[in-house]
Protein backbone atom coordinates (compact mmCIF):
# COMPACT_ATOMS: atom_id res chain seq x y z
CA UNK A 1 0.00 0.00 0.00
CA UNK A 2 3.05 2.34 -0.09
CA UNK A 3 3.71 2.44 2.89
CA UNK A 4 5.48 0.14 5.94
CA UNK A 5 3.22 -1.33 8.35
CA UNK A 6 4.34 -2.51 11.73
CA UNK A 7 2.88 -4.67 14.41
CA UNK A 8 3.33 -5.00 18.02
CA UNK A 9 1.80 -7.89 20.31
CA UNK A 10 2.86 -10.09 23.88
CA UNK A 11 2.79 -13.60 22.70
CA UNK A 12 3.68 -17.09 25.20
CA UNK A 13 6.42 -18.37 22.41
CA UNK A 14 8.32 -17.55 18.76
CA UNK A 15 6.21 -19.76 16.95
CA UNK A 16 2.80 -18.55 17.59
CA UNK A 17 3.87 -14.87 17.13
CA UNK A 18 5.48 -16.00 13.93
CA UNK A 19 2.54 -17.84 12.64
CA UNK A 20 0.31 -14.57 13.35
CA UNK A 21 2.37 -12.40 11.49
CA UNK A 22 3.05 -14.44 8.43
CA UNK A 23 -0.81 -14.32 8.59
CA UNK A 24 -1.21 -10.49 8.51
CA UNK A 25 1.03 -10.26 6.25
CA UNK A 26 -0.94 -12.17 3.48
CA UNK A 27 -4.17 -10.33 4.52
CA UNK A 28 -2.59 -6.86 3.96
CA UNK A 29 -1.25 -8.26 0.70
CA UNK A 30 -4.74 -9.81 -0.31
CA UNK A 31 -6.03 -6.34 0.26
CA UNK A 32 -3.35 -4.49 -1.17
CA UNK A 33 -4.31 -6.82 -4.53
CA UNK A 34 -7.77 -5.78 -4.16
CA UNK A 35 -7.90 -2.34 -3.31
CA UNK A 36 -4.77 -0.53 -5.15
CA UNK A 37 -4.71 1.90 -7.93
CA UNK A 38 -1.34 0.94 -9.04
CA UNK A 39 -1.71 -2.05 -10.38
CA UNK A 40 -3.61 -2.91 -13.59
CA UNK A 41 -5.15 -5.88 -12.16
CA UNK A 42 -6.09 -4.96 -9.00
CA UNK A 43 -9.91 -5.91 -8.47
CA UNK A 44 -10.26 -2.23 -8.05
CA UNK A 45 -8.89 -1.45 -11.56
CA UNK A 46 -10.59 -4.29 -13.48
CA UNK A 47 -13.79 -3.13 -12.19
CA UNK A 48 -12.64 0.84 -12.98
CA UNK A 49 -12.55 -0.72 -16.68
CA UNK A 50 -16.02 -2.42 -17.39
CA UNK A 51 -18.29 -0.47 -19.69
CA UNK A 52 -19.97 1.80 -17.67
CA UNK A 53 -23.13 1.02 -16.50
CA UNK A 54 -22.09 -2.96 -16.10
CA UNK A 55 -23.22 -4.25 -12.37
CA UNK A 56 -20.26 -6.14 -10.79
CA UNK A 57 -20.10 -8.21 -7.82
CA UNK A 58 -17.69 -6.99 -5.43
CA UNK A 59 -15.72 -9.06 -3.03
CA UNK A 60 -16.85 -8.53 0.57
CA UNK A 61 -13.83 -6.32 1.30
CA UNK A 62 -14.44 -4.19 -1.66
CA UNK A 63 -18.23 -3.81 -1.15
CA UNK A 64 -17.69 -3.18 2.81
CA UNK A 65 -15.05 -0.47 2.38
CA UNK A 66 -17.16 1.00 -0.01
CA UNK A 67 -19.84 1.21 2.15
CA UNK A 68 -17.92 2.71 4.82
CA UNK A 69 -16.53 5.26 2.51
CA UNK A 70 -19.70 6.66 1.05
CA UNK A 71 -20.96 6.87 4.94
CA UNK A 72 -18.15 9.62 5.82
CA UNK A 73 -18.28 11.35 1.49
CA UNK A 74 -22.44 11.85 2.69
CA UNK A 75 -21.40 13.26 5.99
CA UNK A 76 -18.64 15.67 4.84
CA UNK A 77 -20.96 16.81 2.08
CA UNK A 78 -18.47 15.17 -0.38
CA UNK A 79 -15.18 16.32 1.11
CA UNK A 80 -13.84 12.83 1.36
CA UNK A 81 -14.47 10.80 -2.39
CA UNK A 82 -12.71 7.86 -3.10
CA UNK A 83 -13.79 8.41 -7.07
CA UNK A 84 -11.36 11.44 -7.33
CA UNK A 85 -9.12 8.91 -9.10
CA UNK A 86 -8.83 11.09 -12.40
CA UNK A 87 -7.78 14.67 -10.11
CA UNK A 88 -5.56 12.74 -8.28
CA UNK A 89 -3.40 11.63 -10.99
CA UNK A 90 -3.79 15.00 -12.97
CA UNK A 91 -2.09 16.65 -9.52
CA UNK A 92 0.28 14.24 -9.34
CA UNK A 93 1.92 14.94 -12.80
CA UNK A 94 1.36 18.88 -11.83
CA UNK A 95 3.18 18.09 -8.68
CA UNK A 96 6.15 16.53 -10.52
CA UNK A 97 6.26 18.67 -13.68
CA UNK A 98 5.43 21.95 -11.44
CA UNK A 99 3.18 23.00 -13.67
CA UNK A 100 -0.58 23.46 -12.62
CA UNK A 101 -3.03 22.01 -14.88
CA UNK A 102 -5.43 23.47 -17.28
CA UNK A 103 -9.01 24.69 -16.40
CA UNK A 104 -9.87 22.28 -19.55
CA UNK A 105 -7.69 19.33 -17.71
CA UNK A 106 -9.51 19.42 -14.56
CA UNK A 107 -12.74 20.04 -16.16
CA UNK A 108 -12.27 16.63 -18.11
CA UNK A 109 -11.30 15.05 -14.92
CA UNK A 110 -13.98 16.24 -13.07
CA UNK A 111 -16.92 14.92 -15.35
CA UNK A 112 -15.64 11.35 -14.29
CA UNK A 113 -15.16 12.24 -10.90
CA UNK A 114 -18.45 12.26 -7.99
CA UNK A 115 -19.93 9.78 -5.73
CA UNK A 116 -23.26 10.36 -7.33
CA UNK A 117 -21.76 8.61 -10.65
CA UNK A 118 -21.57 5.17 -7.95
CA UNK A 119 -24.29 2.79 -7.05
CA UNK A 120 -24.06 0.34 -4.72
CA UNK A 121 -26.57 -2.50 -4.20
CA UNK A 122 -27.54 -4.46 -0.89
CA UNK A 123 -26.18 -7.82 -2.84
CA UNK A 124 -22.35 -6.31 -2.83
CA UNK A 125 -22.68 -5.50 -6.65
CA UNK A 126 -22.39 -2.16 -7.95
CA UNK A 127 -21.91 -0.07 -11.06
CA UNK A 128 -20.29 2.80 -12.60
CA UNK A 129 -22.25 5.07 -14.22
CA UNK A 130 -19.58 7.11 -16.20
CA UNK A 131 -17.20 5.65 -18.78
CA UNK A 132 -13.47 6.37 -17.50
CA UNK A 133 -14.26 6.54 -13.92
CA UNK A 134 -10.87 5.81 -11.57
CA UNK A 135 -11.69 5.16 -8.08
CA UNK A 136 -8.93 6.00 -5.22
CA UNK A 137 -8.97 4.62 -2.11
CA UNK A 138 -6.09 5.69 -0.67
CA UNK A 139 -7.78 7.84 2.27
CA UNK A 140 -9.33 4.95 4.10
CA UNK A 141 -7.57 1.76 2.90
CA UNK A 142 -4.67 1.74 5.09
CA UNK A 143 -7.24 1.97 7.91
CA UNK A 144 -9.06 -0.49 6.36
CA UNK A 145 -5.93 -3.09 6.48
CA UNK A 146 -4.87 -2.04 10.23
CA UNK A 147 -8.40 -3.13 11.31
CA UNK A 148 -7.95 -6.02 9.61
CA UNK A 149 -4.61 -6.68 10.34
CA UNK A 150 -5.40 -6.41 14.32
CA UNK A 151 -8.26 -8.73 13.50
CA UNK A 152 -5.88 -11.69 12.31
CA UNK A 153 -3.72 -11.11 15.58
CA UNK A 154 -7.02 -11.86 17.39
CA UNK A 155 -7.69 -14.54 15.77
CA UNK A 156 -4.45 -16.50 16.58
CA UNK A 157 -5.20 -15.37 20.44
CA UNK A 158 -3.05 -12.20 20.74
CA UNK A 159 -5.54 -9.71 21.84
CA UNK A 160 -2.54 -7.02 23.48
CA UNK A 161 -1.58 -6.06 20.12
CA UNK A 162 -1.15 -2.76 18.23
CA UNK A 163 -0.86 -2.47 14.12
CA UNK A 164 0.48 0.81 12.67
CA UNK A 165 0.53 1.68 8.93
CA UNK A 166 2.12 5.11 8.45
CA UNK A 167 -0.34 7.39 10.30
CA UNK A 168 -2.95 4.87 10.89
CA UNK A 169 -2.63 3.56 14.31
CA UNK A 170 -5.32 0.79 15.28
CA UNK A 171 -4.75 -0.88 19.05
CA UNK A 172 -6.49 -3.84 20.73
CA UNK A 173 -6.19 -4.65 24.38
CA UNK A 174 -3.49 -2.54 26.44
CA UNK A 175 -0.20 -4.17 27.38
CA UNK A 176 0.25 -5.57 30.62
CA UNK A 177 -0.05 -3.30 33.34
CA UNK A 178 -0.78 -0.29 31.01
CA UNK A 179 -3.62 1.68 30.32
CA UNK A 180 -3.49 1.73 27.11
CA UNK A 181 -0.78 2.01 23.65
CA UNK A 182 0.88 5.06 23.97
CA UNK A 183 0.50 6.71 20.77
CA UNK A 184 2.33 9.82 19.81
CA UNK A 185 0.42 12.57 18.56
CA UNK A 186 1.64 15.06 15.68
CA UNK A 187 1.15 18.77 15.43
CA UNK A 188 2.28 20.81 12.94
CA UNK A 189 5.31 22.27 15.57
CA UNK A 190 6.35 18.71 16.13
CA UNK A 191 5.05 16.36 12.86
CA UNK A 192 6.97 13.32 14.70
CA UNK A 193 4.75 13.22 17.81
CA UNK A 194 7.53 13.24 20.17
CA UNK A 195 6.29 15.86 22.59
CA UNK A 196 2.74 14.70 23.11
CA UNK A 197 0.75 11.11 23.14
CA UNK A 198 -2.75 9.71 24.37
CA UNK A 199 -3.26 6.12 25.47
CA UNK A 200 -4.90 3.76 23.05
CA UNK A 201 -7.13 0.86 23.98
CA UNK A 202 -9.94 -0.76 21.19
CA UNK A 203 -9.31 2.87 19.45
CA UNK A 204 -7.78 4.03 15.99
CA UNK A 205 -6.01 6.95 15.87
CA UNK A 206 -5.08 8.42 11.88
CA UNK A 207 -3.30 11.73 11.16
CA UNK A 208 -3.42 13.72 8.01
CA UNK A 209 -1.23 16.79 7.44
CA UNK A 210 1.36 17.81 4.68
CA UNK A 211 4.47 19.04 6.66
CA UNK A 212 6.62 16.24 4.83
CA UNK A 213 4.96 16.46 1.49
CA UNK A 214 4.00 19.77 -0.52
CA UNK A 215 5.62 21.38 -4.01
CA UNK A 216 5.97 24.66 -4.58
CA UNK A 217 4.16 26.02 -7.94
CA UNK A 218 3.97 29.87 -9.44
CA UNK A 219 5.08 30.90 -5.91
CA UNK A 220 2.33 29.15 -4.15
CA UNK A 221 2.74 26.36 -1.76
CA UNK A 222 0.14 23.22 -2.45
CA UNK A 223 -0.47 20.31 -0.26
CA UNK A 224 -0.61 16.83 -1.92
CA UNK A 225 -3.78 16.91 -0.14
CA UNK A 226 -6.15 17.18 -3.34
CA UNK A 227 -9.32 19.28 -2.83
CA UNK A 228 -12.10 17.72 -5.05
CA UNK A 229 -13.56 21.02 -5.70
CA UNK A 230 -10.77 22.96 -6.65
CA UNK A 231 -8.77 19.77 -8.25
CA UNK A 232 -5.56 21.28 -6.79
CA UNK A 233 -3.79 20.64 -3.41
CA UNK A 234 -5.06 22.78 -0.45
CA UNK A 235 -2.87 26.16 -0.03
CA UNK A 236 -3.41 25.68 4.07
CA UNK A 237 -1.20 24.33 6.26
CA UNK A 238 -3.46 21.90 8.27
CA UNK A 239 -2.94 18.61 11.13
CA UNK A 240 -5.35 16.69 11.94
CA UNK A 241 -5.55 13.87 14.30
CA UNK A 242 -8.62 11.86 14.50
CA UNK A 243 -9.75 8.83 17.09
CA UNK A 244 -12.51 6.13 16.29
CA UNK A 245 -13.75 3.29 17.05
CA UNK A 246 -11.79 1.83 13.93
CA UNK A 247 -8.82 2.61 11.58
CA UNK A 248 -11.10 3.05 8.27
CA UNK A 249 -13.51 5.59 9.87
CA UNK A 250 -10.29 7.18 11.44
CA UNK A 251 -8.20 7.28 7.74
CA UNK A 252 -11.30 8.98 5.88
CA UNK A 253 -12.22 11.44 8.82
CA UNK A 254 -8.94 12.62 9.39
CA UNK A 255 -8.66 12.94 5.58
CA UNK A 256 -12.00 14.51 5.06
CA UNK A 257 -11.38 17.09 8.03
CA UNK A 258 -8.36 17.95 6.39
CA UNK A 259 -10.77 19.58 3.55
CA UNK A 260 -13.66 20.68 5.04
CA UNK A 261 -12.36 21.08 8.56
CA UNK A 262 -15.01 21.01 11.85
CA UNK A 263 -17.57 22.92 10.35
CA UNK A 264 -18.16 21.59 7.42
CA UNK A 265 -18.90 17.92 8.51
CA UNK A 266 -21.58 16.21 10.07
CA UNK A 267 -19.74 13.82 12.51
CA UNK A 268 -20.59 10.86 14.35
CA UNK A 269 -20.59 11.59 18.35
CA UNK A 270 -18.24 8.92 18.93
CA UNK A 271 -15.32 10.17 16.99
CA UNK A 272 -13.11 12.83 18.60
CA UNK A 273 -10.58 14.68 16.90
CA UNK A 274 -7.70 17.66 16.91
CA UNK A 275 -8.33 20.13 13.86
CA UNK A 276 -4.79 22.57 13.71
CA UNK A 277 -4.83 25.48 10.68
CA UNK A 278 -1.69 27.64 10.35
CA UNK A 279 -1.54 31.01 8.99
CA UNK A 280 -3.25 34.70 9.46
CA UNK A 281 -6.43 32.26 10.91
CA UNK A 282 -4.32 30.08 12.95
CA UNK A 283 -6.74 27.83 15.24
CA UNK A 284 -6.75 24.52 17.18
CA UNK A 285 -10.31 23.22 17.39
CA UNK A 286 -10.91 20.00 19.67
CA UNK A 287 -13.74 17.37 20.27
CA UNK A 288 -13.19 14.83 22.26
CA UNK A 289 -10.11 14.57 22.38
CA UNK A 290 -8.05 13.07 25.57
CA UNK A 291 -5.66 14.27 27.73
CA UNK A 292 -2.45 14.54 26.31
CA UNK A 293 0.58 12.96 27.94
Amino acid sequence: MGTLFRVEFYAADFESAQAAVEAVWRRVHDLDEAFTDYKPESELMRWCRQPAGTRVKLSPDLGRILEQASEVTRRSAGAFDVTVGPLKRLWRQSRRDAVLPTPEQIAEARAVTGWDKVELFPDGSAVLRVQGMRLDLGGIAKGYAADAALWILKEHGLERALVAASGDVVAGEAPPGEPGWRVGVASLSDPDGRENAVRLRHQALSTSGDTMQSAEIDGTRYSHILDPKTGLGLTVRRMVNVIADSGALSDAWATALSLCGPEGATLPEEIAFRFEEAGASERVVRRGWPTEE
